[in-house]
C-alpha cells in the first residue's frame, strides 16, 4: 500500500504543475496582448511626435521665410524712401509741382504740412515690423 500512497502522491504532484504549467501559459499569453498592445500604442505615439517633428519644422520655415520677406520690403521701402528725400532735396520745386499735378490741383492746404505727414506715414511704415535681434520678438512699433 506504500507504493499505491506513492503513486496516487505523484499523481497529485504532476496534475498540480500541470495546472500551474496551464496558468503561467495563460499569464503568458495575457501579458503578451498587454505588451503588443503597448507597443502598438508607442508606435502611434513616435508617429505623432514625428508627425508634430515635421509640421513645427514646416511651420518654422514659413515663419523664417515670412520674416525675409519683411526684411526685404523694409529695405526696399527705406530704399525707395531715402531716394525720395533725395530727389526733395535736389529740385524741391520740381517735386511741388509734379505732386501737384498727381493730385488734379486739389488744395491740400500748406506744402509742408503735406510733407510731414507723408514723412510720419513713412516713419510708420518703416517701423511697422521691427524685429529685435536681442529676442527676436517681432513687436508694432
Amino acid at each position: 500500500m506504500d507504493q499505491a500512497n506513492e503513486f496516487d502522491r505523484l499523481e497529485k504532484f504532476v496534475h498540480k504543475l500541470l495546472s500551474q504549467y496551464e496558468q503561467l501559459l495563460d499569464k503568458n499569453a495575457q501579458l503578451q496582448t498587454l505588451l503588443q498592445q503597448r507597443q502598438d500604442e508607442i508606435d502611434e505615439l513616435h508617429s505623432r511626435v514625428d508627425s508634430a517633428d515635421s509640421e513645427r519644422g514646416d511651420i518654422s520655415n514659413r515663419i523664417q521665410h515670412l520674416i525675409e520677406e519683411i526684411e526685404e520690403w523694409q529695405s526696399a521701402f527705406a530704399s525707395e524712401s531715402e531716394e525720395q528725400v533725395a530727389a526733395e532735396a535736389e529740385s524741391p520745386q520740381e517735386h511741388n509741382e509734379s505732386r501737384d499735378e498727381q493730385h488734379d490741383g486739389q488744395d491740400h492746404g500748406d506744402e509742408n504740412t503735406g510733407s510731414e505727414a507723408r514723412d510720419r506715414e513713412a516713419s510708420q511704415q518703416r517701423n511697422l515690423f521691427q524685429v529685435d535681434s536681442s529676442d527676436g520678438d517681432t513687436s508694432r512699433g
